[in-house]
């Protein structure tokens, strides 16, 4: 187990030491004006790091609630996707205003967004822990922010869920529910399975969701 950790940890240095230089130097505690900003990883380098690096921090119990954003929301998600061969920004691809050329461009980045979500699902499902795996007793909550860039809505947006919590959640099922439940009802739904026993949450939930839990 722990030459696991150590293995793992190891491969994230030498990572981050092959795309660029990531050490502090005096330069850096100067004060504020004109330069020149430091080069970012590439995003799927960065991406990958980060995930390895989350499944480390949970492995080794250094906290056990992550929030991981793939890129910025709005006008500030990705400018370009050169490694999906997309030069246009996905904010205005995912707003095409109806030209189906422009409204066929998001899903490749979106393909590429779910894929690393599931590289790291994969990555906890392989790590052994108490009864089970790493993922048996964690919760993976995945979406996106809207369910329709042009209507900018919250329709038929997509949720996955994985793991289940140590055996709380209904695992292998697709759910599609007749009625419009606000998204506020899955964290109730969720914070309970986890052992929080909460009736609400924030202005929208109301009630947990049926057809979830054990």
């Amino acid at each position: 187990k722990l030459d696991e950790y150590m293995t793992t940890m190891r491969d994230v240095e030498r990572r981050l030491a092959r795309n660029g230089d990531n050490v502090c130097t005096p330069g850096d505690m100067a004060p504020p004006g004109p330069a020149p900003l430091p080069a970012k990883l590439d995003w799927p380098t960065q991406t990958s790091i980060f995930m390895d690096l989350m499944v480390l921090a949970l492995s080794c119990d250094a906290t056990r609630v992550i929030t991981f954003m793939q890129s910025n929301g709005g006008r500030s998600s990705y400018p370009r996707c050169p490694w999906l061969g997309i030069t246009d920004d996905h904010h205005v691809l995912a707003h095409h205003q109806g030209d189906a050329a422009k409204g066929a461009n998001p899903a490749p980045i979106e393909h590429w967004q779910v894929e690393q979500s599931v590289a790291f699902i994969e990555r906890l499902e392989a790590i052994d822990d108490v009864d089970g795996s790493l993922l048996d007793n964690s919760v993976v909550f995945f979406s996106s922010e809207i369910g329709d860039g042009d209507a900018h809505d919250q329709v038929d947006k997509p949720i996955l869920i994985a793991g289940n919590a140590g055996g709380q959640l209904v695992t292998g099922q697709h759910l599609r529910l007749a009625e419009e439940p606000s998204q506020a009802d899955l964290f109730i739904t969720l914070l309970n399975a986890l052992g929080c026993p909460v009736t609400s949450f924030g202005t929208a939930g109301r009630k947990p969701l049926a057809g979830l839990t054990v």
